[in-house]
């Protein structure tokens, strides 16, 4: 299965709200992103939410693949 994401937002619950998420709408190509189990990572120019990109992840072969960041 290949899905597209766009737009990850992760806050801290403190009271100041901060983002936690470097590259959230992935504009800064794939920096700060990494594969988890298998698949790869691309990027998405047709399928987004807004700005110019998205994440694309292909060739899974695990429901647990997929995108993860270290925070």
């Amino acid at each position: 299965v290949t899905f597209f994401v766009d737009d990850v937002s992760v806050q801290s619950m403190d009271s100041e709200s901060v983002e936690l998420v470097e590259n959230p709408g992935f504009e800064s190509d794939l920096a700060s992103w990494n594969s988890y189990v298998s698949g790869e990572l691309g990027l998405g120019y047709y399928t987004l939410h807004s700005g110019a990109r998205s994440l694309k992840v292909k060739n899974r072969t695990s429901t647990v693949s997929g995108a993860v960041q270290d925070m």
